[in-house]
């Protein structure tokens, strides 16, 4: 057995059947999708494909379909036939999805998953992903949701380069500035490179906000939770904005911080 994940689209489109029925297969724990929904996610590089090669030719293994919002990632379905199962087949193709993100420069990756499937949720829990809230509907025929989320590990403006560490600091003021003004500053005193602000933003002017009072955290709180708190808005971009003491006591402790701040 030789497995192989497709991702480009010229090689995922003529598996788009199998993907299909394969999901149709696992529909009680994958829920329904219209057929569209998996050929346009083959367009947009959004379906990843597990194949196996032998001497009798290339079958379809399993798949990960996924989309979101950047910087945050949704992963919709992750299926493998039954015959591979037991192989890590599965976490092999999250795997390649999570190195794929973090090269595109994503923040978090979340997935629902039914409360009562047990070894799916078991799955999750063995690949890094916490409940961030679960979903009850009441309604005939409803499920109790799960809501997964995994930080990822990107480099952001909060984070050490070398160590890989967030923080959370105070903003002493900021002032619009164009690109072309940044390169001595960052040279000396940026936490994100000339190169990654061109990366960031297509535009000429930028915003520069001075920090201090940095707390460095031992452990990355993921926004999911941030929003729990209340201390960002519903926007999927990271803002600053005015949170209170208590506020700032509970993040600091989901840091992994001191209370005593």
């Amino acid at each position: 057995m030789a497995i192989r994940f497709l991702e480009k689209s010229e090689e995922v489109i003529p598996f788009v059947p199998h993907v299909r029925k394969g999901a149709d297969e696992a529909r009680a724990a994958l829920g329904f999708l219209p057929d569209r929904v998996y050929e346009d996610a083959a367009l947009q590089n959004k379906l990843i494909v597990a194949v196996d090669s032998s001497d009798d030719g290339v079958s379809y293994v399993g798949h990960l379909l996924f989309g979101g919002v950047y910087p945050n990632a949704k992963i919709f379905q992750i299926f493998v036939r039954p015959e591979f199962r037991s192989r890590r087949i599965a976490q092999q193709i999250l795997d390649r999805l999570t190195r794929r993100l973090v090269s595109e420069h994503y923040l978090s990756i979340s997935a629902r998953v039914a409360l009562d499937l047990t070894r799916a949720n078991a799955f999750w829990s063995s690949a890094g992903f916490s409940v961030v809230r679960t979903i009850n509907d009441n309604s005939p025929g409803k499920r109790a949701i799960n809501v997964r989320a995994k930080g990822l590990d990107t480099p952001t403006l909060f984070t050490s380069r070398e160590r890989r560490r967030v923080a959370m600091a105070r903003v002493v003021s900021s002032r619009l500035a164009q690109k072309t003004e940044l390169k001595e500053e960052m040279s000396t005193r940026g936490v994100v490179t000339k190169e990654s602000v061109d990366r960031l933003t297509k535009g000429d002017d930028v915003v520069c906000s001075n920090f201090d009072q940095i707390i460095l955290f031992r452990k990355p709180v993921v926004l999911n939770r941030l929003r729990e708190l209340e201390c960002i808005d519903r926007s999927n971009l990271v803002t600053s904005r005015s949170i209170t003491h208590e506020q700032l006591v509970s993040v600091a402790m989901e840091g992994g911080i001191s209370a005593e701040v």
